[in-house]
């Protein structure tokens, strides 16, 4: 009977391991892997996530079907994926920026805690810059514009796609500018602490800029870094989309060190009636390469695309084909939120739409190829976050946590058909800095039959650079570590000790090195 107790368990504990590969949805996280938040019932979107100084998350969106007075929403959570209640009204603050219609596109953490929201406000066919700034705990920053809000109107269409922090509490945005001789332009602006323009940057505060010659420009990302700001665009023109990217000095002007006179536009991509179009997400990785993501639309449907540009903005030919890769995946698949890791592999996320769609998350190698670590090997997985007919989810921000798991922010729908802000937690796996590291899979692991204390791990070609091995229980707990000299090498074997034999069960080993990543599942009886 004892026997079949612990068979039962085993089972149930790899059920559980299985769960925790890279990929799979984190059930630890908010309510079984996911949280929705509903406010009145409307449309909600979440665009944007941000870390809090407490190791909480907020998240800004909007609220309101398309057409109607939409305004914002401002929501914070616990590490943990739970309603955060000291913040706000239960977690929640709802708030415009003072015109009919209010959006909420990205945010920034400024110091002490302020929270500030870059946006469109748009009233009677102007559409504006919107800003709101909140305190730590979700007051409105009276310090701020007026009683905390500011609408900022340059002529009659601007918008805040996304913002950056600069330092002494000033912020940047960029978005797009109606432009009288084009469609669109690529719109910097900079601002003081106060809200105030920063009149030093550019001409009166802001530049413009034509990206394709006569292209309709929506920047999407932007990073502030050395000094300089650059900004991922999609920049469409007759019935071609294009990548582009810019460089910008601190002072607004082009730097003409980066690209082709401070620009790198990639276009043309018109291969029997294939267009690509880009979400512009973008991403520095720990060589300052940069990725961009977005999809490629062809005759097929839409396949998710990165992008890898070295840091001079030339495309970095190692990287895919000659600095593209598009993946054909089953079905419509787009990408709007990424992220690196510590080891430089790309996290990219989105929507995967075959019969319905759902969340899709992705993972790719240095070389652009599909991660098959990640998943049930294919390098991607799709989860279906919504409680609705529809069946309607999706991501649109991510971050990465200090335990190696991704966070999802996005939409799912709900019982009404309505969508609910959704956060959801990813296991990434065993991850260390340092990037191009290599991966064992082939490893095994078993206790000596004499010396119960003793673990043996065998497999292919380990080398003796191991710095740290850890020991996992089935619920994911750190029971032993193993660091330096503490690592015995027989041959290509590891040999460890523990203080006395371990619990029956299933584990996980993690083992890390220099430029080593491997895992190994030990069942101990």
């Amino acid at each position: 009977m004892k026997r079949f107790i612990l068979l039962v368990y085993i089972l149930l504990s790899a059920i559980v391991l299985k769960a925790q590969i890279p990929g799979a949805l984190d059930l630890s996280f908010g309510n079984f892997g996911k949280t929705l938040l509903d406010w009145n019932g409307d449309l909600n979107r979440a665009d944007a996530i941000k870390f809090t100084a407490d190791g909480g998350m907020v998240v800004c969106g909007t609220n309101g079907y398309l057409g109607e007075n939409n305004s914002c929403l401002l929501a914070k959570f616990t590490s943990n994926g739970l309603l955060d209640e000291s913040f706000g009204t239960n977690g929640i603050v709802q708030f415009g920026y003072g015109g009919e219609t209010s959006y909420a596109n990205d945010l920034i953490i400024q110091s002490e805690g302020r929270i500030l929201v870059a946006g469109i406000s748009a009233e009677a066919g102007n559409v504006s810059i919107g800003l709101a700034r909140f305190t730590s705990s979700g007051e409105p920053d009276n310090t701020f514009g007026f009683s905390g809000k500011l609408i900022v109107n340059i002529g009659e269409y601007e918008t805040a796609n996304t913002i950056v922090s600069l330092s002494n509490n000033k912020f940047a945005i960029t978005g797009s500018i109606d432009s009288p001789a084009t469609n669109l332009d690529m719109l910097v602006m900079r601002f003081l602490s106060n809200g105030s323009t920063d009149v030093s940057f550019g001409t009166n505060g802001y530049i413009s800029l034509d990206l394709n010659n006569s292209s309709t420009d929506m920047p999407r990302g932007m990073i502030f870094h050395n000094n300089k700001f650059t900004i991922a665009s999609y920049a469409f023109k007759q019935a071609t989309d294009a990548v582009a990217l810019v460089r910008l000095n601190a002072d607004g002007s082009l730097d003409t060190g980066f690209g082709v006179g401070g620009k790198s536009v990639i276009d043309g991509f018109k291969i029997m009636d294939m267009i690509a179009e880009t979400g512009s997400q973008m991403a520095f990785d720990y060589q300052g390469r940069i990725v961009v993501s977005g999809q490629f639309l062809g005759l097929a449907g839409t396949d998710p695309m990165l992008l890898r540009f070295l840091s001079n903005g030339y495309p970095d030919n190692s990287f895919g084909d000659f600095g593209m890769a598009v993946y054909q995946i089953t079905g419509d698949n787009a990408l709007q939120a990424l992220a690196i890791q510590a080891d430089g592999k790309i996290v990219a996320a989105g929507s995967s739409n075959s019969s319905n769609r759902n969340t899709f998350i992705m993972r790719v190698l240095d070389n652009g190829d599909l991660d098959p670590t990640f998943g049930m090997g294919d390098g991607y997985s799709v989860h279906q976050l919504g409680q609705g007919s529809s069946n309607i989810d999706g991501a649109k921000a991510m971050l990465i946590q200090n335990n190696n798991k991704a966070v999802l922010a996005g939409y799912a729908d709900t019982q009404n058909n309505s969508w609910d802000f959704c956060i959801s937690r990813y296991y990434l796996g065993v991850v260390t800095g340092g990037g191009n590291e290599a991966t064992y899979e082939n490893l095994n692991a078993f206790i000596d039959p004499v010396y119960k204390n003793r673990i043996t791990i065998t497999g292919e070609h380990i080398i003796n650079k191991m710095q740290s091995i850890s020991l996992l229980n089935a619920a994911g707990q750190i029971c032993h570590t193993w660091n330096g000299s503490q690592i015995n090498y027989s041959g290509n074997n590891i040999i460890l000790n523990l203080n006395r034999a371990p619990e029956p069960g299933v584990y996980l080993l993690q083992l890390s090195g220099q430029n080593i990543l491997a895992s190994a599942k030990l069942i101990c009886f």
